[in-house]
């Protein structure tokens, strides 16, 4: 049985993300892009406080955390002890399923506790009742539900914005592109639904998915891999930015022939080409390629080509 390095605990991960660095592997970045990073410089990195609360000069103490439903929509309504309020929107789909988890091994951590130590807390979460035996999807987006609510919940104490607890404001406009989520269609058809999604968003980039999903090299559709990466080029034309999500359809061999067709079509990213916890076989993907390769939303580290 396979186990991902990501899949133990943040010791464990800082542990894989310093191997990757002597390895020459890139985290976020293309190898080319910027230099490698020492372990020592990348083990400081890590141990560094993320957040920034210096402004926030109160204890905020979390007095309640609800979860409301409304049809299809899940709300956090978080307060603390001084009647600040914050209200956000966990993921719905998730939610629905894992509110049980939530509100039985998550919550209780944070009740009266500061919210300027979350970062601390997010570790105690993590050990507590034993919730690292339950590590992957369905203990961390319960995990970012109460994350998210505790930051908004400093935000609205401090009446900052979020940005100024990681450092400040980067940039007022993000580039977006728009992603389809439909697999076995025909080409045509798909590239009918891509226009339509570009034309209804203006994004001057798109994503679209290959493969078969978790199916050990199937195609969701004989040819349709072959047959899409470059119609939708032809289709879109060089100064689009394309990108292709295989959502862990294949084995090594297999994502780094999928791979160099999309390298010939000068895709800019390949998402997820081998089993999203098989790390290794990404990774020798990764270094077969020159295009960059990410790990998709069920991991925390996006590998990168290394050629």
């Amino acid at each position: 049985m396979k186990r991902s390095p990501l899949s133990g605990s943040p010791a464990t991960r800082r542990a894989f993300l310093q191997s990757c660095a002597c390895a020459g592997l890139g985290v976020g970045v293309r190898a080319d892009a910027a230099p490698a990073v020492a372990t020592d410089e990348l083990a400081r990195l890590l141990d560094q406080p993320v957040l920034d609360v210096s402004f926030v000069n109160q204890p905020v103490r979390v007095a309640s955390v609800e979860l409301l439903r409304t049809g299809r929509v899940y709300l956090l309504r978080t307060r603390s002890t001084d009647g600040v309020e914050a209200v956000t929107v966990p993921n719905p789909a998730r939610m629905a399923l894992m509110y049980p988890l939530f509100l039985k091994q998550i919550v209780p951590v944070f009740i009266g506790k500061d919210a300027r130590n979350l970062e601390r807390l997010l570790w105690d979460v993590y050990r507590h009742d034993s919730n690292y035996k339950l590590q992957g999807l369905a203990l961390w987006i319960c995990v970012a539900a109460i994350e998210m609510a505790l930051l908004e919940l400093l935000g609205q104490t401090a009446q900052r914005p979020l940005a100024d607890f990681f450092g400040g404001t980067v940039r007022r406009d993000i580039p977006i592109y728009v992603a389809s989520g439909n697999r076995g269609n025909q080409p045509e058809a798909e590239i009918v639904h891509l226009q339509k999604l570009v034309a209804e968003s203006g994004a001057r980039a798109l994503k679209f998915r290959l493969g078969g999903r978790m199916s050990r090299n199937a195609d969701s559709l004989p040819g349709r891999t072959e047959a899409l990466i470059p119609r939708v080029r032809e289709v879109f034309g060089d100064a689009f930015t394309l990108y292709a999500d295989a959502n862990s359809s294949y084995d090594a061999r297999e994502g780094t022939r999928v791979g160099r067709l999309l390298e010939a079509h000068k895709y800019g990213f390949y998402e997820e080409p081998c089993e999203f916890d098989d790390l290794w076989s990404t990774k020798e993907v990764a270094d077969a390629l020159t295009i960059p390769v990410a790990a998709g939303n069920r991991s925390s580290v996006c590998i990168v080509g290394g050629g």
